[in-house]
């Protein structure tokens, strides 16, 4: 015998029981998603676990320098501000070697540490520093013109492009294996060493990549670095 409850309908003349039976699939549904989010974060926290207990250690992109200490230097910004490596202790540094007038490399650079920058959601804790290698052609003007260019103010305090005068500068050079053509006969930044370091909060020289590289490697590595 059936019951009152079985003859009721909806609104499409369905039996309780068959529009309970249309909506099974989507609670089913409803739990599948629950079941695969629940996974991936066991998933995330196992990877957290077997990290913080040195079973795992996320990859850093480029070539490792174990943990040695990065020359220091003193150079100034184009306003005359005097900065030191030393100064940014507690925050990791990308360092690069650049000019302004560069047409391709130095260019593709700053859009890489911009977009890198981003992609890491603007992370307090690192700083992005440019060392000329064109002392007689990174003017006041044209170093202004290149962060704006490549919308570099976006950083704040957080990048500086540094100049010296010419032994300064080829100190600072020798001591990060950079090239560039000591003899102003030769075009300044015609022919130089593209590189990037990434130097932990402690001042270590940790690791060095040049191009390509993909900004989301960029990120991570400054991620990384700055949770260690």
């Amino acid at each position: 015998m059936s019951t009152g409850v079985d003859r009721v309908g909806d609104a499409g003349g369905r039996t309780t029981k068959e529009a309970a039976g249309l909506r099974a699939p989507g609670r089913r549904r409803t739990w599948t998603v629950v079941a695969i989010a629940a996974v991936a974060l066991l998933a995330v926290i196992s990877m957290v676990v077997a990290v913080a207990a040195g079973r795992a250690e996320p990859k850093l992109t480029g070539t490792a320098l174990g943990k040695e200490p990065s020359p220091g230097f003193q150079l100034r910004d184009s306003s005359g501000q005097g900065y030191s490596l030393s100064q940014f202790r507690g925050k990791v540094v990308v360092l690069t070697f650049l000019y302004t007038h560069c047409p391709d490399q130095c260019p593709l650079t700053a859009e890489i540490l911009r977009h890198a920058d981003e992609a890491a959601d603007h992370p307090k804790d690192v700083v992005y520093l440019a060392v000329s290698i064109d002392p007689n052609g990174d003017t006041p003007d044209s170093i202004a013109q290149f962060t704006q260019d490549h919308h570099l103010d976006a950083l704040g305090d957080r990048w500086h492009y540094l100049v010296g005068t010419p032994p300064e500068l080829q100190g600072v050079w020798k001591s990060y294996y950079i090239y560039a053509p000591a003899d102003p006969s030769i075009a300044a930044g015609t022919d130089h060493t593209t590189g990037m370091y990434f130097i932990d909060k402690h001042g270590n020289r940790r690791l060095y990549t040049s191009l390509p590289v993909a900004p989301e490697d960029v990120a991570r590595n400054i991620l990384l670095l700055a949770n260690r």
